[in-house]
């Protein structure tokens, strides 16, 4: 299964059917789009077991938990209530954006808003007593917050959508959080922010999406996603250290590492179920980048943000222009943009900053972890390490290193000594070791084997 795009870019970029209309109108009353951002929370509900939601766990992010009158359950791959049920996480870093794919079977009032996102400030049983809440429906949408359980909700925001959403078809809606300053993003590209000093104080690490039933009015969420600032530049993602190792692997639900999703070398931290040791798995999987410049129709490759492998099939855009490509050859460039060749030439436009999205077909993967026994690190799956640096460092300090140098030759820069054996003690060796090298003790010399025989510096037999 290909991932669908993630809604939000890794450099901090909105869909790309609000991208123009962000550029334009929002620049003023949100502050400066920031840097990378970190993704969250994804999930497309394709993978799960139909039933209840709660104890599944999300293509990215923690184990989801519900709560309500009925609990939200995963219905034919979409996830709905038939009442009240909220399904909710907590994230390690402060979300800043959350969005939802959603369709309506639009019941007796069609006007019924039964779709709600919430940044909550407390977890547990009293998340629903501070918030900033976002509902909306096919023809309308309202924001409130709630400050210790008051009722009814201030209201901050509320009208129509520009065109009402069709019944049946998923549309996008989200809500980004900045400060004080929340904004709405709407089906059809409405931008809607309002200025509020609850919005910050409200604002908090556990979100919730509330699908359910209002007067035969439901709601089915097909996709949902959240994302936070990077700190650092790089997108660390929902996961500490400390919930990927106990996670045992930490695997989407269909079996793909996730870890670093900002390159196509995703990790895996865990048990090793062979040998049941702490390990660190590596291996290309899901690839998520954006196109950083225009592509047009015919268009061979493209711009993007990262590197990616030959083969792999990607998804662009999130809109009416989205298709699937697969890459060609490797992207050349050592920096972004990277120049990504493309099997068969683009069917369709898509602008700058439309995100990508994809799954490299290898299932080849590196696996290294500490046998605790021994104390040593294994590679047991790479019969080949690249060190583009060209130093190997040994010991406890830089002060002892083996280096590739100009005229391609390995240098020490300490002494090096020879394995020593006595001549009734050395080695038989096969031919494929011609060329070794050990210092005979009884001889008192360095002596050379042959393929066949030892041999001394002069090439006489010894």
């Amino acid at each position: 299964m290909v991932f669908k795009p993630v809604g939000v870019d890794e450099d901090g970029k909105f869909p790309t059917r609000v991208e123009e209309a962000l550029s334009a109108t929002i620049e003023t009353q949100v502050a400066p789009a920031v840097g990378r951002v970190a993704p969250l929370i994804y999930d497309d509900f394709s993978g799960k077991t139909a039933g209840a939601l709660a104890g599944q766990t999300p293509l990215l992010g923690p184990v989801w938990r519900t709560t309500g009158n009925q609990p939200v359950t995963i219905v034919n791959g979409e996830a709905t209530s038939t009442g009240t049920g909220y399904a909710f996480v907590k994230t390690d870093e402060q979300p800043e954006a959350a969005w939802a794919d959603v369709r309506f079977v639009t019941g007796t009032n069609a006007t019924d808003m039964a779709m709600t996102i919430a940044f909550c400030k407390a977890d547990g049983a009293t998340m629903l007593n501070d918030m900033v809440h976002f509902n909306w429906g096919p023809t309308r949408y309202s924001l409130t917050v709630r400050r210790d359980g008051e009722e009814p909700f201030p209201l901050l925001l509320s009208g129509n959508w520009d065109a009402p959403i069709p019944t049946g078809v998923a549309a996008r809606v989200g809500m980004v959080i900045r400060g004080e300053t929340a904004t709405l993003f709407g089906p059809n590209g409405e931008i809607k922010s309002v200025t509020d000093p609850r919005v910050a104080t409200l604002n908090g690490t556990t979100l919730f999406w509330e699908p359910r039933d209002v007067n035969g009015s439901i709601a089915y969420m097909d996709t949902v996603t959240a994302t936070g600032r990077a700190t650092e530049g790089i997108a660390t993602g929902a996961a500490s250290l400390a919930d990927l190792a106990g996670a045992g692997t930490f695997q989407d639900s269909q079996g793909r590492a996730v870890g670093n999703r900002e390159t196509s070398a995703q990790t895996a931290v865990g048990m090793n179920p062979t040998n049941r040791m702490p390990s660190v798995e590596f291996g290309a999987t899901n690839i998520r980048t954006v196109i950083l410049a225009a592509a047009s129709i015919g268009a061979t490759s493209i711009q993007t943000d990262g590197p990616i492998p030959p083969g792999t099939v990607m998804t662009i855009d999130s809109g009416n222009a989205v298709e699937t490509v697969t890459t060609s050859t490797f992207s050349t460039g050592v920096a972004s943009p990277y120049t990504t060749p493309l099997a068969t030439a683009l069917t369709k436009a898509h602008p700058a900053r439309t995100p990508a999205t994809g799954v490299v077909p290898s299932t080849r993967r590196g696996l290294m972890y500490l046998n605790a026994s021994t104390g040593y690190f294994y590679l047991p799956d790479t019969p080949v390490m690249v060190v583009p640096g060209g130093k190997v460092y040994l010991g406890g300090s830089l002060g002892s290193y083996l280096s590739v140098e100009a005229d391609n030759v390995i240098r020490a820069n300490v002494a090096f000594q020879m394995r020593s054996y006595s001549t009734a003690a050395r080695p038989v060796l096969g031919v494929s070791a011609s060329g070794a090298m050990i210092l005979d003790t009884t001889l008192g010399k360095p002596i050379f084997w042959s393929g066949t025989q030892w041999k001394d510096y002069t090439g006489t037999v010894v």
